[in-house]
């Protein structure tokens, strides 16, 4: 009777063992779906994070170009004098889609600006204080994104940022914890001019002046339709060359020989000429100079040969 009653315990062990390998296989299955949407998310959190990186990098490329005197829509004549923070230091070049408003000045807006404040001093507001404190196209027409650079489908980047770069405006945070990194390495000289004298830049108290160039600091936010940001940052300066030509056409002054051309037409002149949207502004210079500095000549502004 014993092997009977011990078959009889055993009834109902398999169907047991069934549900249990059931709810197992299932909880794979739910795991490998969770997996999979996890995976696609990320993918897609990636594409857009990728895709604004991009459409940010575009325009700072378009703000970047047309600093250009002749590019379309040249914004050289709206590079900031002022430091970022004072009226006229902050310059922004707008991108709005359709009928939407960009306003990165106001906290309010869906493009706000939460970057300025890092980078100047806005006594514990949410701008800086200055009245006027930065210029776009309701001021010139012209700070908006122009056609002559649009891309189809239209880029996501919402506004571009011109400043000029002052000794404390560079900052990173560890934590909660703003950290400034300074040109010079010292504190008490934040807010001087930032200069590049053709291999370094240069902490200045005076605005940057010849041989030295100001050093911009640009920068783009791109929105994507999902809500993804990202804003990037450029340096700008212009090159320092460092030519001094003493003439028209200065020769380097070793064995030279020069043999014009002997009809009336072929003029030389070191008088300035206006061109490249400026004026004749500069004092002459000697038509034909061998390599020497200008006040070891007398000024011949025309030679004809």
């Amino acid at each position: 009777m014993r092997p009977a009653e011990t078959r009889t315990a055993e009834r109902g062990v398999a169907l047991l063992m069934a549900v249990f390998a059931l709810l197992m296989i299932t909880s794979i299955a739910i795991g490998m779906m969770f997996l999979t949407d996890t995976e696609t998310a990320v993918s897609s959190n990636f594409r857009d994070e990728q895709s604004a990186y991009y459409a940010a990098k575009a325009g700072l490329g378009e703000a970047r170009d047309r600093l250009r005197t002749l590019a379309p829509g040249s914004l050289a004549a709206y590079l900031p004098a002022a430091k970022p923070g004072a009226a006229g230091g902050v310059v922004y070049i707008l991108n709005p889609t359709g009928s939407e408003t960009v306003a990165p000045w106001s906290s309010t807006n869906a493009y706000y600006d939460d970057e300025i404040c890092k980078e100047v001093n806005c006594a514990g507001g949410s701008v800086p204080p200055t009245s006027g404190w930065y210029v776009s196209s309701s001021t010139y027409s012209a700070l908006v994104a122009n056609a002559a650079y649009a891309a189809t489908p239209t880029l996501s980047y919402k506004w571009m940022r011109l400043t000029l770069k002052t000794d404390g405006l560079v900052s990173g945070w560890s934590g909660g914890t703003q950290n400034f990194f300074y040109v010079d390495g010292n504190s008490a000289n934040a807010s001087n001019y930032v200069c590049w004298n053709g291999t370094h830049e240069i902490s200045s108290a005076a605005a940057c002046a010849y041989p030295n160039n100001q050093v911009y600091v640009l920068t783009a936010l791109a929105v994507m339709p999902s809500g993804t940001r990202r804003i990037v940052q450029y340096e700008l300066v212009q090159p320092v060359l460092g030519l001094n030509f003493a003439g028209a056409l200065t020769m380097d002054g070793t064995g030279d020989v020069m043999s014009g051309a002997t009809s009336n037409p072929y003029i030389m002149q070191g008088s300035d000429h206006a061109g490249c949207g400026g004026s004749a502004t500069a004092a002459s210079y000697p038509a034909v100079a061998v390599n020497a500095t200008i006040p070891a000549w007398t000024a011949r502004p025309r030679t004809s040969m």
